[in-house]
């Protein structure tokens, strides 16, 4: 994957004689013909986070090998990508372009825009941690939101699902993280610190960056506004001890207010403890059987 930058205010992303892309098979590298259509890019990146895009093009020309595991192959659209590392100005904020036509004998065509947060330093948050955890190697890793573009069809108009139409307003990606650290202390020893998604609720269905660009022919297609943010004061650490193969694995998640979740695989939701208890729905069940009355009774276990 080749990498190229977009600064504060880069108007576009400039290719080279060479192109841009991988190659795979007999596909033709990326390269945006001068007349264009486009997507706006803009946002903010908070301090130590460093901010990438990651567009991604199919080709109904270019095709590609594809075996459905019953021995049976098939071709199917070529797909292809390239990164743009952002480079903002001094304040945070940049704006750029993402090019919907990416040229060549290929005729790519832009379907995903991978949008990625990763911490620029590990220092900043291992800060927060316990003075025994702040002497640890951590690597960082990225997270991200992906958009799907799909041009405005009377057929997509008449779907079901939900969508942002370009026209109509920004799509501003909802990117809210908070530190997470994991530290294996076995063989393989991974430590790392990702960005967890800072949801109420680990059971929240996915983002809907669903975004549907004009068909009349104008040159920019909308805007997507990328300013993630991370809560500094919600930092959330992991260890890992014992062996899978000797089965006597331990995991101990601690959380900003003292608790320790003992193997729990999955974090708690986002500020879990400071959220008022919800009624479940045995409650509410038992709520309207009671304003029923009519002879009803309740017994509760």
């Amino acid at each position: 994957m080749q990498k190229y930058l977009i600064p504060g205010l880069l108007i576009g992303l400039a290719c080279g004689l060479g192109g841009c892309s991988r190659y795979h098979y007999d596909y033709a590298p990326i390269d945006p013909p001068e007349q264009n259509q486009w997507f706006t890019i803009r946002g903010k990146l908070p301090p130590n986070v460093t901010g990438t895009l990651v567009p991604k093009y199919s080709s109904s020309v270019c095709m590609r090998p594809h075996n459905d595991g019953n021995g049976n192959v098939s071709r199917v659209d070529g797909i292809t990508d390239y990164e743009i590392t952002i480079l903002p100005e001094p304040d945070g904020s940049y704006q750029g372009r993402v090019y919907l036509h990416g040229g060549s004998r290929c005729d790519w065509q832009l379907y995903d825009i991978l949008f990625f947060a990763e911490a620029k330093s590990v220092a900043p948050y291992q800060a927060k941690l316990p003075p025994n955890w702040q002497s640890i190697k951590f690597e960082t890793v990225s997270n991200h939101e992906t958009v799907h573009v799909y041009p405005d069809t009377e057929q997509l108009a008449q779907s079901r699902f939900k969508v942002t139409k370009a026209v109509e307003h920004p799509l501003r990606l909802k990117s809210a993280y908070y530190p997470f650290f994991t530290a294996s202390f076995d063989p393989d020893n991974h430590r790392r610190l990702f960005f967890d998604v800072a949801n109420s609720s680990p059971d929240l269905p996915p983002v809907d960056n669903d975004f549907i660009y004009p068909t009349d022919g104008r040159e920019e297609l909308g805007v997507i506004e990328f300013s993630p943010t991370v809560d500094m004061d919600y930092v959330v650490y992991e260890k890992y001890t014992g062996s899978q193969v000797k089965k006597n694995n331990r995991s101990q998640i601690h959380y900003p207010n003292g608790d320790v979740a003992i193997n729990e695989y999955d974090p708690r939701p986002y500020r879990y403890y400071e959220q008022k208890k919800e009624k479940d729905w045995g409650d509410e069940i038992i709520e309207k059987l009671k304003k029923q009355g009519g002879g009803f009774t309740v017994i509760q276990p």
